[in-house]
C-alpha cells in the first residue's frame, strides 16, 4: 500500500510533468522547425517517460490487485477477530463460574475440614472417656417399663377401682329407691311386682344409655388431654349389661317381697283393720316427766313407721355422701396446685444448660443478674432407679442443704416440719414411699447413663404433690456416684420480669438448652382440676335426682299417713302453721340425722376415691376441707327443704271431710 501511495505520488508528479511538457510542446511547436534537434531530444525524453509511465501504471495495477487481496484478508481477519472476541467472552464467563464454584467448594471443604477436626477431637475425647468408665450393661425393658404404658395402665386401674367404689354406693342407692317406691305402693295397695319390676328394668335401660353416652364420654374426655393418640371410643360390654338386668330384676323382686312380706302373712281381718302404731317408747308418768307430750308424739310417730324413717335418713345420707365425694375430689385437686406451687416449689422457672460448655454457667448467671431475677444453681437430671423388684425413673436434684429452703421446701410426710438433706443417702417423695414400699433405712439403687448400679440408703420422706423427685446433698451425691454433681440448672424467681424476654436473651447464649415456666406444669394440673368441675356437676345432679325420687316418695308417703291425723288437728282448732310445724319436725330430724351420718361417711369414701385417683407422680391433698362439709350439708338441706316443702304445702289443701275417711 505504501508503494502504491508512492507510485500515486510519482504518477501525479509525472502527470504534472506531462502537462508541463505538453504546454511547453505547444509553446515550442512554433519553434519546431527551428528546434528539431531539441524536439528529438525531448521526444526521446518523452518516450522514455512514457515507458516509465507504463511501468508505473503496471505497478499501480499490480498494487490495486494486491490491495484487493489485502482488503479481503482484512475482512477475514475482522470476522476471525469477532469470533475470537466471542470465544474470549464465553471463556471469561466460564472462568467466573468456575471461580465461584471453586470458592463454594473451598468453603465446603473448609467447613468439612472443621467438622472433621471437631469430630476427630470428640472421638479422641470419647475414646479417652470410654477408657476410664466401666463396661456398659444392657437393660432389656418390656412394655410394662414404658412410662406412657405405665401411665395408661395406672389410669385404667384407677377407673376400675373408682367404678367398684361407686358401684357399691349406687347399688345401695338403687336398693333404697326401689324399696321406698315399692313400700309406698304396698301402702297404697298397688300391683307390687309387675309395677316394681317394669319400672326397675326401664330404669336399668335408661342407666345403661346414660352411662354409655354421658358418663363414659365425660371420663374419656378427662383423660384425653394426657395422650397424643386419638381419644378412645366408648365401649359397650354385654356381660355387665346383662348382669345389670338380672341384678335389677332380683333387687326389685326382693324389695317387693320384703315390703309386702308382713301383708302376705296377715289375715284378711287384720288387713281390713289397718295398721296400728307400734309402741316403741315408754308411756306413763316417768315418760311424761322426761319429755314433753309434743316430743313424745313425734318420737311415737317415727317409731310407728320406723322403716320409712330409716330409709329417709339413709337416703339423705346417700345424697350428702355423693356431694361430699365430689367436693372432696374438687378441693383436693385445687389444693394440689396451691401446695405444689405455693408451699413446695416457690420458684417460677427452670433454666437448663449444657454443663460441658465452659462459658454457659457464667454468661447465663450474668444475664440473670442483669435482669434483676433471683437464682440458685443446682444439679438435676433424670435417673433410672430400682427398689429391687422393678425399674423406674425419677428426677434427682442435688444442691447444698442450706440453698434449697425458700426455693424447694421439703416438708415431712405429715406436712409439719422441713426435712433437711443429710450427708449421705437420698430423700424420696411420699408417693414413692407408698407405691414402692420404701422406708427410711431401705436401699434404693440408682443407675447412671451406662446403667451402672449405685445402691444407697433412703434417709427421709417428703411431701411432693406433682412429679417423681428425689434429693441428695452434694456430699451424698459424691458418696453415691463417686463424682461431684456438675450443676446444669438455675432455679429462678422472676420478681415480675417477663419470662419471654428472659428466654429471648438466653437462647443465644452458649450452652442454653431450655427455659421452662412452672406455670405450664401448673396449667396441666389445673386442667385436671377443671375436669373435676364436671364431676362435681354430675355428683350434684345425681344427688338431686336421688333426693327427688326417694325423698319425694317418702315425703308423699309420710303426708299420706299424716293426712287423717292432720285433718283431725285442723278440726280441733290447730292452725295450718302449727300443723306444718308439727309435720316438719320429723322431716327436720331425719334430714339432720341423714346429714350427720352422710358427712363422715362421705369424707371416708371421698378419701378412698382420692387415694384411688392418685398416680405414682401425683399426690392429692388428702386433708378434709371444711368447705366440703359446709357445701354438702347446705345443698342436701336445700334439696330436702324444697322436696319436703312441696309435700308440706299440701296441708293447706286439707278438707275437713277427710277426717271421716
Amino acid at each position: 500500500k505504501a508503494e502504491l501511495e508512492s507510485a500515486k505520488q510519482e504518477f501525479s508528479e509525472k502527470k504534472a510533468e506531462l502537462e508541463s511538457g505538453r504546454k511547453e510542446f505547444e509553446e515550442k511547436k512554433a519553434e519546431l522547425d527551428s528546434a528539431k534537434q531539441e524536439y528529438a531530444e525531448k521526444k526521446a525524453e518523452f518516450d522514455s517517460g512514457k515507458q516509465e509511465f507504463d511501468e508505473k501504471k503496471a505497478e499501480l495495477d499490480s498494487a490495486k490487485q494486491e490491495f484487493s487481496e489485502k482488503k479481503a484478508e482484512l475482512e477475514d481477519a475482522k470476522q476471525q477477530l469477532a469470533e475470537k472476541r466471542q470465544e474470549l467472552e464465553d471463556g471469561r464467563i466460564k472462568l467466573e463460574d468456575g471461580r465461584r464454584e471453586l470458592e463454594e467448594k473451598q468453603a465446603e471443604y473448609d467447613s468439612g475440614l472443621t467438622t472433621y477436626r471437631e469430630k476427630r477431637d470428640t472421638l479422641d475425647q470419647l475414646k479417652e472417656y470410654y477408657k476410664e468408665i466401666d463396661s456398659a450393661k444392657w437393660t432389656v425393658l418390656d412394655n410394662s417399663s414404658n412410662g406412657s404404658f405405665i401411665y395408661a395402665r395406672s389410669n385404667s386401674s384407677n377407673l376400675s377401682s373408682l367404678s367398684s367404689t361407686f358401684s357399691i354406693l349406687f347399688v345401695a342407692i338403687a336398693a333404697l329407691v326401689i324399696y321406698a317406691s315399692v313400700a309406698r305402693m304396698v301402702d297404697e295397695q298397688s300391683k307390687y311386682l309387675i309395677f316394681g319390676v317394669r319400672s326397675t328394668l326401664l330404669g336399668v335401660i335408661a342407666g345403661i344409655l346414660l352411662a354409655y353416652f354421658v358418663l363414659q364420654t365425660l371420663c374419656l374426655n378427662m383423660y384425653a388431654p394426657y395422650y397424643t393418640v386419638p381419644k378412645a371410643p366408648p365401649c359397650f360390654l354385654l356381660g355387665p349389661s346383662v348382669l345389670l338386668f338380672v341384678g335389677g330384676l332380683a333387687l326389685a323382686v326382693a324389695a317387693v317381697l320384703i315390703a309386702s312380706y308382713s301383708l302376705m302373712k296377715s289375715t284378711a281381718v287384720t288387713l281390713m283393720k289397718g295398721k296400728e302404731p307400734k309402741q316403741l317408747f315408754k308411756t306413763g308418768k316417768s315418760a311424761s316427766s322426761s319429755s314433753s307430750l309434743y316430743t313424745r308424739l313425734i318420737l311415737l310417730n317415727m317409731g310407728s313407721d320406723l322403716t320409712r324413717v330409716i330409709v329417709t335418713i339413709v337416703s339423705i345420707a346417700g345424697c350428702c355422701i355423693l356431694l361430699m365425694v365430689g367436693f372432696t375430689l374438687k378441693f383436693g385437686e385445687d389444693r394440689v396446685v396451691q401446695r405444689q406451687y405455693g408451699e413446695v416449689m416457690t420458684f417460677d422457672a427452670e433454666l437448663t444448660f449444657d454443663p460441658d460448655n465452659p462459658e454457659a454457667a457464667e454468661k447465663l448467671k450474668s444475664l440473670l443478674d442483669s435482669s434483676g431475677v433471683e437464682s440458685i444453681l443446682v444439679y438435676q437430671d433424670n435417673h433410672a432407679f430400682s427398689d429391687g423388684d422393678s425399674l423406674s425413673a425419677c428426677k434427682l436434684i442435688s444442691a447444698e442443704p442450706d440453698a434449697l429452703p425458700g426455693w424447694y421446701n421439703l416438708r415431712d410426710e405429715n406436712n409439719e416440719s422441713l426435712v433437711t438433706e443429710s450427708e449421705h443417702g437420698v430423700l424420696i417423695t411420699k408417693r414413692m414411699h407408698e407405691t414402692l414400699a420404701l422406708n427410711p433405712g431401705d436401699t434404693i439403687t440408682f443407675y447412671n447413663e451406662s446403667m451402672s448400679a449405685f445402691p444407697t440408703e433412703v434417709t427421709g420422706i417428703f411431701n411432693n404433690y406433682f412429679g417423681q423427685i428425689s434429693f441428695a446433698s452434694q456430699s451424698a451425691f459424691r458418696e453415691i456416684f463417686g463424682t461431684d454433681p456438675v450443676p446444669n440448672c438455675f432455679f429462678i424467681k422472676l420478681n415480675g420480669y417477663s419470662i419471654n424476654v428472659l428466654r429471648d436473651g438466653a437462647r443465644w447464649l452458649p450452652g442454653f438448652i431450655s427455659l421452662e415456666d412452672a406455670a405450664a406444669r401448673r396449667a396441666q394440673i389445673e386442667s385436671t382440676a377443671k375436669a373435676m368441675d364436671v364431676l362435681i356437676i354430675v355428683m350434684i345432679v345425681a344427688a338431686g335426682l336421688m333426693a327427688w325420687f326417694i325423698l319425694d316418695n317418702l315425703s308423699g308417703s309420710y303426708m299420706l299417713h299424716k293426712k287423717k291425723e292432720l285433718t283431725v288437728m285442723r278440726v280441733n282448732g290447730f292452725t295450718t302453721k302449727e300443723c306444718v310445724r308439727y309435720s316438719a319436725s320429723e322431716l327436720i330430724i331425719t334430714t339432720v340425722l341423714g346429714i350427720l351420718i352422710g358427712v363422715p361417711l362421705g369424707a371416708q369414701i371421698g378419701y378412698r376415691v382420692i387415694r384411688l385417683t392418685e398416680q405414682s407422680f401425683l399426690q392429692m391433698d388428702r386433708t378434709l376441707d371444711i368447705r366440703s362439709v359446709i357445701f354438702s350439708a347446705l345443698i342436701t338441706a336445700v334439696f330436702a327443704l324444697i322436696i319436703n316443702g312441696r309435700a308440706l304445702s299440701k296441708i293447706r289443701d286439707l278438707k275437713l271431710s277427710d277426717a271421716a275417711n
